[in-house]
């Protein structure tokens, strides 16, 4: 219990700043669907990368037991705590596809006509003006070189 909270509060120290560093915003310029977007990704970025270094440890320890274990209990407790890292890291491995298939549907990630709720509307995600409808235009300000948000002119 006492190397977990280690674990994590390392984790934590290391990335912490650079989880607030990534989303201060200017002032005056609104919180849009895509800044909402951008902050649960790196959310779930954020767990992903730590559950996967939690997971890590647990084969590494688990490894570490069963080469020096002395009898065959620890033998069989090692080989328990090996079978459920691996499941843990599955699983964590295998949400990243759950997540995006999921987010397809509700956000506006997805590409015209890929079964995607973009609209095209004010606040939708665009590769392009051709992405927006009648009378906006795709803004790349706030979201980088190959995305942008359909603003109005």
């Amino acid at each position: 219990m006492k190397y977990l909270f280690i674990t994590f509060l390392g984790i934590y120290l290391l990335t912490g700043s650079v989880l607030a560093a990534e989303f201060t915003l200017p002032a005056g310029n609104p919180i849009t669907k895509t800044t909402i977007e951008n902050l649960i990704l790196s959310i779930y970025t954020f767990l992903v990368w730590a559950s996967v270094i939690v997971a890590m440890g647990t084969l590494i320890v688990a490894g570490l037991m069963w080469a020096t274990a002395g009898d065959s209990g620890r033998v069989e407790q090692a080989k328990a705590m090996l079978k459920g890292g691996i499941i843990g890291a599955a699983i964590i491995l295998g949400s990243g596809v759950i997540i995006r298939t999921v987010s397809v549907f509700v956000t506006s990630q997805g590409e015209s006509g890929s079964g995607g709720f973009s609209s095209g509307g004010v606040g939708a995600t665009c590769r392009g003006d051709r992405d927006c409808r009648a009378g906006l235009i795709c803004d790349f300000r706030f979201t980088g070189p190959t995305r942008g948000t359909c603003e109005r002119r």
